[in-house]
């Protein structure tokens, strides 16, 4: 977090919110950009960069293309990859996570976020509670987001 701002000394473009606990470790720009003079360590931060602005240009081409339940499934699916445990022939994310924040994630309103959350339950794909997502059907959530492994 904040590399960006540590590597061209501008005012950092976002913030970020934990869902579940963070050990974190501050770092001041002039000490970071001295790390990076280790062998090795720029390559590894570039990498990490690539990967998170091909993450944000996939994103992007996403939003364009897809509708709210397509956006909601694809959400779904790193969610459940990323945060998923296997419990019987599903998938449970239990993550501290709102509706909410889950609509501003997928870029969706609230009511559009509820209106894919219904449709995906009705197709039977997912089950949800309160801060709870069942994934039982990860390969038609994919399908649905267009989301490739």
């Amino acid at each position: 977090m904040g590399e960006l701002a540590a590597l061209d000394q501008a005012p950092r473009s976002s913030s970020v919110t934990a869902i579940e606990p963070v050990d974190a470790l501050l770092v001041p720009a002039n000490a970071f950009r001295a790390l990076l003079k280790r062998p090795g360590l720029a390559v590894r931060v570039l990498a990490m960069l690539s990967t998170r602005f091909r993450d944000a240009d996939r994103k992007r081409i996403e939003f364009g293309a897809s509708d709210s339940v397509g956006r909601t499934a694809a959400r779904i699916v790193e969610l459940a990859e990323r945060y998923g445990e296997r419990a019987g022939d599903g998938i449970v994310i239990a993550l501290p996570i709102s509706q909410e924040e889950l609509a501003g994630w997928a870029a969706v309103s609230r009511a559009g976020m509820a209106s894919a959350l219904r449709t995906l339950r009705q197709l039977g794909w997912i089950e949800t509670e309160r801060r709870r997502i069942t994934v039982w059907d990860l390969d038609a959530l994919r399908a649905r987001a267009s989301v490739q492994n």
